[in-house]
């Protein structure tokens, strides 16, 4: 094979290794972008609705027991707060269970059958959620009537603690799905960041051999020319 060909043959080989290497690149990053925005606007967003759900939970609970206790001592006057932070806290629930949440995991790049678990479980934690909402307002309208065994009656013990540890289970249960579907997708960037690096790697190492070898090509090509060329010159002067 002539020396010619083997240099436009090596500039070819550079050529299209380099053209290879950015397709790939373009396509890896590309990805890498799509899954770190997915995780900011969709994964993370979804993790902090959750930790805000188990809050306003606590919330709701919080006011209904201090609204007892101070139907308690005999103090209606902050009743109403009490009534209107837990009614806040019961609206932002239900938004949260069923158009918040659903139009988040929707988003989201999980499974479908992973998506359906999710609804699945949202789903019951909504009613389990309703079921303490409706018994906290009859115990509110029990505690405005002064009677405050019913209302006691209604939030100790029985059903209520009930519901609660069932919420309080879905919510946990759901949570380590949540967590380690979110771990996945996490590990999946890290992934595919190191093998954008290892690929770099590789091509550039390809890249360095090949250019050193189409340069040893050339150095000798035009050396060997240089050479026959003196030969020619010395025996043009005898």
């Amino acid at each position: 094979m002539k020396t010619s060909i083997k240099i436009l043959i090596g500039f070819l080989a550079i050529i299209i290794l380099g053209m290879v290497q950015m397709g790939v690149t373009y396509t890896i990053l590309s990805n890498i972008l799509s899954n770190t925005r997915q995780i900011k606007n969709v994964e993370v967003p979804i993790e902090l609705m959750f930790q805000q759900g188990g809050n306003y939970i606590s919330i709701e609970s919080d006011q209904l027991h201090s609204a007892m206790l101070r139907a308690q001592k005999g103090d209606y006057g902050g009743i109403r707060e009490n009534k209107a932070i837990y009614d806040a806290m019961g609206m932002k629930l239900n938004d949260l269970f069923n158009r918040d949440s659903l139009m988040l995991i929707n988003q989201s790049i999980r499974s479908r059958s992973e998506k359906d678990y999710i609804n699945t479980k949202l789903k019951e934690m909504e009613q389990l959620n309703s079921l303490i909402f409706d018994m906290g307002v009859k115990a509110f309208a029990a505690i405005d009537k002064k009677d405050i065994d019913t209302a006691y009656s209604l939030t100790m013990g029985g059903d209520y603690e009930k519901y609660q540890k069932e919420i309080q289970l879905a919510g946990q249960n759901l949570a380590g799905v949540m967590d380690g579907e979110f771990f996945n997708i996490e590990n999946g960037v890290v992934q595919q960041i190191q093998q954008l690096t290892y690929f770099n790697l590789i091509v550039a190492i390809v890249l360095i051999a090949i250019t050193l070898v189409v340069l040893l090509i050339m150095y000798f090509f035009f050396s060997g020319k240089e050479k026959n060329k003196g030969m020619r010159d010395n025996r043009k002067k005898r």
